[in-house]
């Protein structure tokens, strides 16, 4: 029988010891352990480790996340979906998605808005599709793009991630910029907001997402 590789995002919601009241889980402040989605070959990595097979899909419940454009990473000027979750072994994580994934996700909003949830209340499977490259677009004749799939979590269940995203402030600290244009949020909660224009956020009450207002 094979064994579940800890390392995969975990799909429980209620981290707490019911005996000592702690919250066993491992997270320095600004440093998640990077997941990265491998768009060339249709897997997933946690550092230099591949933790799927090629267009196997990935399944977590997002305890925190945003939807932003900036410079960020090496790669220029581009909309990102920055993700936190928590894995198997308590450990917090984060993940990237720029490009065409980003707006195959916010295709899914639109189901997300008529369900009246948001990204952080639901259980996000998210699966590489191979693609074949048009003439000119680079190196290579296959890429993969991430396609989004959900499940809606319980009452109990979203109360429980909503407590667990407000209480571990989740950041990244070499994806924070301070030059960043932030679309969408929930419980992205950097110690410090370094903006070169002040932004002011406003509740989107149908999502429970912040959205920027000028």
């Amino acid at each position: 029988m094979q064994k579940t590789n800890p390392l995969l995002p975990s799909l429980v919601t209620n981290f707490v010891n019911t005996e000592t009241g702690e919250l066993p889980i491992k997270y320095r402040p600004g440093f998640p352990r990077h997941y990265r989605f491998d768009a060339s070959r249709g897997v997933f990595n946690l550092n230099e480790m591949t933790i799927t097979k090629k267009g196997e899909p990935l399944t977590f419940i997002p305890i925190a996340y945003r939807i932003f454009k900036d410079d960020i990473l090496g790669f220029g000027l581009k909309k990102w979906a920055e993700f936190f979750f928590i894995n198997q072994v308590g450990h917090v994580g984060s993940l990237l998605f720029h490009g065409y994934s980003v707006e195959n996700l916010e295709r899914k909003t639109n189901e997300l808005f008529y369900d009246e949830v948001n990204l952080s209340e639901v259980i996000l499977t998210v699966t590489p599709i191979e693609k074949t490259k048009k003439e000119g677009e680079g190196k290579g004749s296959k890429y993969f793009i991430a396609e989004f799939s959900y499940q809606i979590l319980s009452n109990n269940q979203r109360q429980e991630i909503k407590l667990l995203g407000e209480t571990l402030n989740a950041w990244r600290a070499d994806t924070l910029t301070g030059d960043s244009t932030i679309e969408l949020s929930v419980n992205y909660h950097p110690p410090i907001q370094l903006i070169e224009t002040e932004i002011h956020q406003e509740t989107i009450p149908e999502l429970g997402e912040q959205a920027p207002k000028e």
